[in-house]
């Protein structure tokens, strides 16, 4: 299965599934806000648990998409078919068995908190 990448290209944080062409921008204009995009994603995830509608009502907080684009579509590209969260190259976390990110935001989420600690 394919990873959810969290990392720098050109200067700019984007998540992306890798070998897709799935890519979203984190919000900010600077590096610093973006940085804090990367943060507030990540706690949307901890704080969303299974509660996946949850997530997707505040995904705009933090990744940049067209506005015809529902929250929810953002979630199920970025989660549905990733088992595994890449910060930069190294990984930070992966679910066991057959589960997608989907199945455990709460961990994926926290583990990419303390990533960024």
């Amino acid at each position: 299965m394919p990873a959810l990448l969290i990392q720098l290209v050109n200067n700019q944080w984007f998540a992306s599934v890798a070998n897709t062409n799935i890519q979203y921008r984190f919000a900010g204009q600077f590096f610093v806000d973006q940085v804090q995009s990367v943060r507030a994603l990540a706690q949307a995830m901890n704080v969303a648990g299974e509660n996946v509608a949850a997530l997707a009502q505040n995904i705009g907080n933090a990744l940049v998409f067209p506005q015809e684009v529902q929250g929810m579509v953002v979630v199920n590209n970025l989660f549905a078919g990733t088992d595994t969260v890449v910060l930069g190259t190294r990984v930070i976390y992966g679910v066991v068995g057959d589960e997608f990110l989907l199945d455990d935001l709460d961990g994926a989420g926290t583990a990419l908190l303390l990533a960024l600690a």
